[in-house]
């Protein structure tokens, strides 16, 4: 991720987004020529298998597999005809939990996944496979897409975090329904005890008939060992509320004020110069994760003197979401109409006209389909905020009342409990 600025005391990058703990990581690669089918194909055989292997990592948000087909990218204006391109790409899209190399090494080390790593990058031009480790840190950082703006809904969780989180709201809502307002004070210790552990980040440990609860301090990256939940790693979810987008826009090559700069030095600055909390899609409550990055020409394999060359650069536009995609669209129109505008008008063939209904058919013309997508978890935004926040309030309770008085615990968790709200948690 290049979104970053010199720290003037050490002389190092810092990243406004060192702190959250999810990372994006954007892989481009050309595909071998005449084997497109064959990368296509391996996006449909034996996906089930190769997901689930990825959810038993307990690591990945969200991940997206696709083939971009040369043929499928927007003209940029002047061309008659589209990109002409010796290779279609394969592109993999992830959001995932720990430093990169610790994400990369899990790759390589896990035989499971290496197979599948394999069997989905074979047809990838230059792809030395998993092992030997360096050669394959090479492959992913040269081809590698440094993302320019990022946004999180929830960065101070992990897919451990959020496991947790959901598995406690699961047992205080089956609880709370089971006992309605009838809660005694032994049945309240029976279930402060069974939900220690899925507190991530409180430590339990055994004080007499009680549990005792210490607060507990996290590394940066969430990544000390914290027990998942067994109904997260049973399957992953079947179902999936959520949608993905990919979409390549060209960026024009000159900006018609006559400015020297290029329009994609310009919008590169635009972008990085975005902090999260004044992120666009802070103001969309159903947007997951996502990223606005430059893409420059297609990296060629190493060693290749004929690799591809875009007559200019694209904006890779990637998010994932709830609900419809028009209804995302119009959404993020609506609360930063000047912003959307401000970057997009940076494009090729962007409508002039100030209108949602344009810009929403201006990304829709210029999205990829997505033929493998992978989610950890299926609930909304919402959702696993809400569990988050539940999760928070029910931490700074068991500290707070861990030597209450018992009649007035079993008060104070009904009280509790009342304010939280209701949420059925899957």
């Amino acid at each position: 991720m290049s979104a970053s600025r010199m720290n003037p005391l050490v002389d190092i990058e810092v990243s406004p987004y060192d702190a959250y703990k999810s990372r994006p990581l954007v892989v481009i690669t050309p595909i071998k020529r005449r084997r497109t089918w064959a990368a296509r194909l391996m996006l449909l055989i034996d996906t089930t298998s190769r997901l689930d292997m990825v959810h038993k990592l307990a690591f990945i948000h969200f991940a997206r597999w696709q083939v971009i087909l040369r043929g499928s990218l927007q003209p940029f204006d002047g061309d008659a005809t589209r990109e002409r391109l010796r290779h279609d790409y394969f592109m993999f899209s992830t959001n995932y939990n720990g430093s990169w190399d610790q994400y990369i090494d899990a790759f390589s080390f896990v035989p499971t996944v290496a197979r599948g790593l394999n069997h989905l990058w074979m047809t990838s031009q230059g792809f030395p496979g998993p092992s030997p480790l360096a050669q394959f840190k090479d492959y992913i950082h040269y081809h590698e897409v440094d993302v320019d703006h990022y946004y999180d809904a929830y960065p101070e969780a992990s897919v451990r975090d959020i496991s947790a989180a959901s598995d406690l709201y699961a047992r205080i809502d089956e609880f709370c329904s089971r006992h309605q307002s009838n809660v005694n004070a032994q049945e309240l210790e029976a279930l402060i005890s069974s939900i220690a552990q899925a507190l991530g980040s409180i430590q339990a440990h055994a004080s007499g008939p009680g549990v005792r609860f210490e607060k507990h301090v996290s590394s940066p990256d969430g990544t000390h060992l914290r027990r998942v939940s067994p109904r997260f790693l049973q399957k992953r979810p079947k179902r999936s509320r959520y949608n993905y987008l990919t979409a390549l826009c060209p960026i024009k090559q000159t900006l018609d004020d006559g400015t020297d700069h290029g329009p994609w030095f310009i919008l590169t600055e635009r972008l990085r110069s975005i902090a999260p909390a004044d992120s666009p899609f802070r103001d969309c409550p159903m947007v997951h994760m996502a990223r606005l990055q430059i893409y420059h020409d297609p990296t060629p394999a190493l060693g290749d003197q004929q690799g591809d060359q875009f007559h200019g650069k694209f904006l890779l536009f990637i998010a994932e979401f709830d609900g419809d995609l028009g209804d995302f669209l119009d959404r993020l129109y609506c609360v930063a109409p000047d912003l959307v505008h401000d970057i997009w008008s940076c494009c090729q063939q962007f409508p002039e006209d100030r209108d949602r209904v344009f810009f929403r058919r201006y990304i829709e013309r210029c999205s990829l389909p997505v033929q493998l997508p992978y989610a950890a978890f299926d609930l909304t935004v919402e959702e696993i905020v809400h569990a988050l926040a539940v999760q928070r309030e029910m931490r700074e309770w068991l500290i707070a009342w861990q030597d209450g008085e018992p009649r007035a615990k079993v008060d104070s968790f009904q009280e509790l409990t009342k304010s939280l709200g209701r949420l059925s948690v899957r």
